[in-house]
């Protein structure tokens, strides 16, 4: 294995002008992600409330917080607007097994005659607003009616447990902010149609599967005294040296009382001035001129989709998302060169949307209005924005918690919560829908790859294993 990675490195090195020493610690660390990944474990002596939260099994099952705040931090005020969010909060579960988790013992029957439900697919159930009492009973209430009356009545809940009579085990129930569902829902009406896994479903009722399948899966892994192992579907407790902790969950004593708990506590759906603060990033930033590039003229034959015209392949790659014209971009050298990642790429990507579909809020129309202001106000007629850095910097699948980087720095905590919810669900909706669609565009590529090799491509893979597209 060493001799392998030795003799990579060293090609791979010729290429890039780099030392064999620099690529062979890239290719390590790339090669062994679960290196730079540890399970949250910060003080043995100590649990946030967030952790007690999720013990409990009253916590967003999405982003990892909990629904209400103790405010036993200094400086911690629970009532801000920026928390409020929090307080709003859903169960979701599966429509034939959700009366098994009301604490009144109600029928199937007069359980969906009491509870109104506000799914919009015959599957699911999902609950009207909750209220919960973190200080009594650890339990969910909702309003509702008496069977078959006018009557109003609170029917209890407990969620996330384990309910088996004789050999049938039921679905459970899952709580979740309301802000998290619209997140997660956007997800999925947004991936969907890329990964073509044949389905035309609800999102919410992928979003149910999702949910009940880790559950199931945890369940029988977990001990029956771990709560946390068992409750954590999204490995909430993972960290990684660049970005931090995944979720609030994971935060030590010491971020903690940093404040570093608000990036994971502020609203992530409303986040105020977003056009403004997105047109300030790029009006910072001014592009470099583009160097004049020249290439060799091709002896390989050109095959597929290598034989469209420039133009066209321009227009194409600008309606797909970035990971998938990156991927169009290297999959051979005849495609790098007319597929070029440049500033004219992501401009018409960032503002026809399809370059950062968790910004959908950001008018990018006003965002359109302002540059042809600061074209017509410039002196330097080649003055640009640099869509290409702000583009890769926000199209990055995670922000890191702590950042040496200004513009991470200002960017709104707001976003920067969506950000990490959105590359959640991503991640998981991939990861449980999308095995068999990237395992046949791989062999495609693989297919082209063999036909006209480039080491290249092993970098550019790294950077893409590394997480810095969505």
């Amino acid at each position: 294995m060493a001799s392998e990675l030795s003799s990579r490195s060293r090609g791979i090195a010729s290429k890039v002008g780099a030392s064999n020493e620099q690529v062979e610690a890239f290719v390590v660390e790339a090669r062994k992600p679960e290196d730079l990944l540890s399970t949250s474990q910060p003080d043995p002596e100590w649990k946030s409330e967030a952790q007690f939260a999720m013990e409990s099994s009253c916590f967003c099952v999405v982003c990892g917080s909990p629904f209400g705040l103790s405010g036993d931090l200094y400086n911690f005020d629970t009532e801000a607007l920026r928390y409020k969010w929090m307080r709003n909060h859903r169960l979701i579960g599966s429509r034939h097994s959700i009366h098994h988790h009301n604490l009144a013992g109600l029928s199937e029957d007069d359980f969906h005659s009491a509870c109104y439900n506000t799914s919009d697919c015959p599957d699911v159930f999902l609950s009207a607003r909750l209220t919960w009492d973190d200080g009594n009973d650890f339990l969910f209430h909702l309003d509702g009616l008496y069977p078959d009356t006018n009557i109003p009545y609170t029917i209890t809940f407990n969620a996330m447990q384990r309910i088996q009579v004789f050999d049938t085990l039921y679905d459970t129930a899952f709580p979740l902010h309301e802000d998290c569902l619209q997140i997660s829902r956007h997800v999925i009406d947004y991936l969907q149609p890329l990964i073509r896994d044949g389905q035309d479903r609800s999102s919410l009722s992928i979003l149910n599967e999702i949910l009940q399948c880790r559950w199931r899966n945890n369940a029988k892994r977990a001990r029956p005294d771990n709560l946390i192992e068992r409750n954590d579907l999204f490995d909430m407790r993972i960290a990684t040296d660049t970005n931090g902790p995944r979720s609030v969950i994971g935060l030590s004593l010491l971020e903690w009382w940093e404040g570093l708990y608000d990036k994971f506590y502020t609203d992530p759906m409303c986040i105020e001035n977003i056009t403004a603060r997105i047109h300030k990033l790029l009006k910072d930033t001014i592009a470099p001129k583009a160097p004049a590039l020249s290439f060799a003229q091709s002896n390989w034959v050109l095959g597929g989709i290598e034989r469209l015209p420039t133009e066209i392949l321009g227009r194409i790659s600008t309606h797909l998302p970035p990971v998938s014209a990156l991927a169009l971009h290297r999959s051979s050298k005849t495609l790098a060169m007319k597929v070029p990642m440049d500033n004219h790429f992501w401009r018409t990507t960032f503002l026809n949307g399809t370059a950062l579909p968790y910004m959908w809020d950001v008018d990018m129309r006003e965002l359109e209005i302002r540059l042809q202001e600061h074209l017509a106000a410039s002196t330097d007629p080649s003055s640009m924005w640099d869509w290409k850095s702000v583009g890769e910097l926000l199209a990055r699948r995670r922000f890191p918690l702590k950042s040496s980087d200004p513009r991470i720095v200002d960017l709104p905590n707001g976003l920067w919560n969506r950000r990490r919810i959105w590359s959640i669900v991503a991640e998981a909706y991939i990861d449980d829908y999308g095995r068999s669609f990237s395992k046949d565009r791989n062999d495609t590529v693989q297919e082209c790859r063999k036909r006209e090799p480039v080491l290249d491509w092993q970098l550019e893979e790294i950077m893409d294993d590394l997480g810095h597209y969505s």
